[in-house]
């Protein structure tokens, strides 16, 4: 599954919680930018959502992510998580995920 309008809006929720924190000695979005080697004057650009109302560096990241002409996988994304010591994320995608599998077993014993 690829970083873009196909990723389900319960991870992306999740993507952007854990990551629009701005905690000392937390990795966040920024963090995962450098890991991409995206460039600082781009992660400045993405950093300007912090200041605005209901902004996420995170979804901004998220969408330029999704205007690369080689899109990321999510598989990747996580990878990136992991390196930056967040199982947290990783956590969270991997229960989320495993939640649609259990609806959808279930689902089919009982249709």
């Amino acid at each position: 599954m690829k970083i873009n309008n196909t990723l389900p809006y319960d991870v992306e929720e999740i993507l952007i919680q854990k990551l629009d924190v701005n905690r000392r000695c937390v990795k966040n979005w920024w963090d995962v930018g450098r890991k991409l080697e995206m460039s600082d004057s781009e992660l400045r650009n993405v950093k300007l959502e912090e200041n605005r109302e209901g902004g996420s560096p995170t979804r901004c990241l998220l969408g330029i992510l999704n205007t690369w002409e080689n899109i990321i996988s999510l598989r990747k994304f996580i990878e990136i998580t992991h390196e930056l010591k967040r199982h947290d994320i990783c956590s969270a995608i991997y229960e989320f995920y495993q939640s649609q599998d259990t609806a959808v077993t279930a689902l089919s014993i009982t249709g």
